[in-house]
């Protein structure tokens, strides 16, 4: 709420940017936005709390596409890291626009979900800085998973008596952003449809 700048781009403090992150990214988001508004965001190196590179590709460490940025991938599933974003002024003035802030699960995601109802969103597919994991780590890169160990995950969440409580109280997390989303004007009319079909899914019977 503190800027007025034509541009914003997130900083996470224990992050390294690389000296062309503020260039490449500008040139990027001026050629996509034309009067819309617009985020881009872009890859990063994953390095120990020494800056010793451990994969010199987040997306393929943690196995997100970042081609994922359609509006109902992105009310599942988020795949822009905020750290390597950057927004225009147009966007992140929409953004600002939530009834409720307790409402919003991610600050990144919440942005994605904006610029994919209202806007233009593109993947830059370089390295934009070097994303450093230690003990501390808020939010941290998450290796992948191999299919066997995806396969043991699912079958022992599945069988957890957990598993209910916690798939609808993702849910309802999920589905206040996707109601933000739905309340914005600024968003076209099946990017509402959509999110407020999604906010409504734990209120429909199993059948419908």
């Amino acid at each position: 709420k503190y800027i007025d700048e034509d541009y914003a781009m997130f900083c996470d403090h224990d992050d390294v940017w690389e000296k062309d992150k503020i260039e490449v990214s500008l040139k990027r988001i001026q050629e996509i936005e034309g009067n819309n508004p617009a985020l881009v965001f872009a890859d990063m190196a994953v390095v120990d709390e020494n800056l010793n590179i451990i994969n010199p590709s987040f997306m393929e460490y943690t196995g997100i596409n970042p081609k994922n940025t359609s509006l109902n991938m992105l009310l599942v599933s988020n795949v822009v890291p905020g750290c390597t974003t950057i927004m225009n002024k147009k966007l992140y003035t929409i953004a600002r626009k939530c009834t409720n802030i307790l409402h919003i699960r991610m600050h990144d995601q919440w942005c994605a979900l904006v610029a994919a109802a209202t806007g233009k969103i593109e993947f830059l597919d370089k390295s934009v800085l070097l994303y450093r994991q230690h003990f501390d780590n808020v939010k941290g890169a998450g290796r992948q998973k191999s299919k066997i160990e995806k396969i043991a995950y699912i079958g022992k969440r599945f069988f957890s008596s957990s598993f209910l409580k916690e798939r609808n109280e993702w849910h309802s997390t999920m589905a206040m952003q996707a109601h933000e989303v739905a309340l914005l004007v600024e968003a076209d009319s099946k990017s509402r449809s959509l999110c407020e079909g999604f906010y409504c899914i734990q209120k429909k019977g199993k059948i419908s």
